[in-house]
């Protein structure tokens, strides 16, 4: 029996820059920049906070050899959440097939395995760490893709120059990761991999406001920070220098990715009002619900242990993870958009 307890301190400090995020994205009194979104702000720290205190999330998860992971809702690797943006077009989480070369490998990282600890690990867990590590190279790749499209989107909007600066470099972050991504991949067994052409298909059309907010709610908003919040576990509970050094960063990175995706969309739930407001609370919950009871793959043979210190949590483990977080960080930074603006379309159809 394996209780995860994780510092929930750094949960409090997540869900503080996102609402400081949220906050920065209103004018002077609307609704959610104080009063009652401060109060769901501060209960959220203050939750996170006594949790910390006690060293342990108040969920025990039980691992055991037929517990599976996964890294994405959509790719069929299993219910937990990634770490990085996904690539949503429509239902799917969409990401490149790998093929052979040698470009997308990071020297760094390739460099600092040289001195890395012993990796012996079993043939089973040796080659799922391989899997998942490609996998999660992949989707490092497909968001570069992810913050492009809203790089344009924003545009498209009249968005603030500094979200479009901003968003133009969370790219260069998701190139840097997907290298790192790669190379640990190799490192396990997978090979000289990179990635293969990405399916633009129908990725990117005329967007209204209201879509542009709920992609990014489900992108950004849920996705990135339910990532940052898992990136935070496995850092605690990894053992391998080189996954440390990358998880480390990966957090850094993504958390400004979060704040950039809540800042947008407080940005234009103002200019929206309540229409893009709606749309993007039901996403936001839409998506945590899918997340929270997406199934749960199973695997057998593989060495929890090894899987832990090389930087993986189990399915179960990271659903914990999302489920804190999508209680301590996601839904009070949701509240903090303000309540709606006039009657919602709901009251106007019936009226």
């Amino acid at each position: 029996m394996t209780t995860i307890s994780r510092s929930s301190a750094l949960l409090a400090l997540l869900a503080t820059a996102i609402s400081a995020a949220c906050s920065n994205g209103k004018s002077d009194g609307e609704g959610g920049s104080g009063g009652a979104s401060t109060q769901a702000t501060t209960g959220a720290t203050t939750t996170a906070t006594q949790t910390a205190g006690t060293g342990t999330s108040g969920s025990a998860v039980t691992a055991t050899a037929g517990t599976g992971t996964g890294t994405g809702t959509g790719t069929g690797a299993g219910g937990a959440p990634t770490i990085r943006r996904p690539f949503l077009v429509g239902a799917s989480m969409r990401s490149a097939e790998a093929a052979t070369r040698r470009d997308w490998l990071s020297p760094a990282i390739d460099d600092a395995l040289d001195d890395a600890h012993d990796v012996t690990l079993d043939a089973p867990t040796r080659g799922m760490l391989a899997s998942v590590w490609l996998q999660d190279a992949r989707e490092e790749h497909a968001s570069v893709a992810a913050f492009a499209r809203f790089t344009m989107l924003m545009m498209s909007v009249g968005a603030p120059p500094d979200m479009i600066r901003d968003s133009q470099r969370a790219s260069l972050d998701e190139i840097e990761h997907a290298k790192a991504c790669f190379a640990l991949a190799r490192r396990y067994g997978s090979g000289d991999v990179g990635p293969a052409g990405l399916d633009l298909t129908a990725s990117l059309g005329a967007m209204s406001l209201v879509d542009i907010a709920a992609l990014t709610a489900e992108e950004g908003c849920v996705g990135e920070t339910l990532g940052v919040a898992l990136a935070m576990e496995q850092e605690r509970v990894v053992d391998d220098p080189v996954v440390r050094k990358l998880l480390r960063r990966l957090i850094k990175d993504e958390q400004r990715h979060a704040e950039l995706a809540w800042a947008f969309v407080a940005w234009a739930v103002e200019r929206g009002g309540t229409p893009v407001r709606e749309a993007v609370v039901g996403t936001i919950e839409r998506a945590i619900r899918e997340t929270l009871e997406a199934p749960i793959r199973s695997y057998e043979g593989i060495d929890l242990g090894a899987w832990r210190r090389h930087g993986r949590l189990t399915c179960l483990e990271a659903r914990e993870v999302a489920r804190e977080a999508a209680t301590l960080v996601v839904m009070p930074a949701m509240a903090l958009l303000g309540p709606p603006r006039g009657p919602t379309s709901r009251q106007q159809r019936s009226a």
